[in-house]
């Protein structure tokens, strides 16, 4: 069987309600799995927020609380979640934001946001690794977090090392919303990869929008399968994986690329095959 079902949460991360944010995003994860989604992504830093300047003060939350309660889910709901916690102790310079896959076996993958937004620089340290890339619920599935997914070389990376699947747990800036738009439809059609990008929302309440919202899922010919405007919700779809070959006959970016390149000077990257867990 080469269909499998998707989805995208889409939610608000209100800062200093840990507790209501896991919440919130267990509310939504189930809601995904009544609609039939087996791989699913949650927004970047849903459960402590997107407010990098408490980072550091917010860790050990991720370690004690929000990590056992996402493998709970997982393993209790079927699922595979693609996501960013905070990681690391922020003492000694080593804080970074994680993106990390999970499944009933518990955490897979994990890589730290490479490319850095802004003012990230000041609080986490980028790891220059390769993108977090892993098989689980029958597709390869590869993150690149928010500002990432918008250096077309990391989702080649991920594409080249065999994903099916790249998913975009993001916090992009509202008033970068045209930029969005782009970048989820143009990663996924050089790439011939399905795109599942899950952005933060604003509460109704915002005088200032901060995030674009907008989550949406893409087919690997640019097509927005499915989309959300503003606020909280879900965004839910049953993909084929054969499509991917398929768009990948018909402009056979990858294949043209593989054709040019030569062992010697192959990307590093490529040395790094799919992981498969534990």
């Amino acid at each position: 069987m080469t269909t499998i079902g998707v989805g995208v949460a889409q939610m608000v991360a209100r800062p200093g309600e840990l507790e209501g944010n896991l919440a919130t995003a267990e509310m939504l994860l189930r809601e995904m799995v009544g609609q039939g989604a087996q791989i699913v992504v949650l927004p970047e830093l849903f459960a402590t927020s997107y407010d990098i300047e408490q980072a550091a003060a917010m860790v050990r939350h991720e370690v004690e609380l929000v990590l056992p309660r996402l493998t709970s889910l997982a393993a209790t709901l079927g699922l595979t979640i693609a996501t960013t916690v905070l990681a690391g102790d922020g003492r000694d310079g080593t804080l970074c934001n994680l993106a990390v896959v999970i499944d009933r076996r518990g955490v897979i993958a994990t890589a730290g946001k490479q490319m850095l937004w802004a003012g990230e620089s000041a609080i986490f340290a980028p790891d220059h690794g390769p993108r977090a890339l892993v098989r689980s619920s029958g597709a390869a599935i590869g993150v690149a977090v928010c500002y990432e997914a918008g250096f077309p070389e990391l989702t080649r990376e991920l594409a080249v090392r065999g994903a099916d699947i790249i998913s975009v747990p993001a916090a992009f800036g509202a008033s970068r919303r045209y930029a969005w738009d782009l970048l989820t439809r143009s990663r996924a059609v050089e790439n011939g990869c399905f795109v599942l990008a899950a952005g933060l929302a604003d509460p109704e309440d915002a005088s200032v929008p901060r995030f674009s919202g907008h989550s949406r899922i893409v087919d690997p010919r640019g097509q927005i399968l499915a989309e959300l405007a503003d606020g909280e919700g879900v965004l839910t779809a049953r993909i084929d994986l054969s499509d991917i070959a398929s768009a990948r006959t018909e402009i056979p970016y990858l294949a043209a690329l593989s054709a040019r390149q030569t062992k010697a000077d192959s990307p590093a990257a490529l040395t790094h095959p799919i992981t498969t867990g534990k």
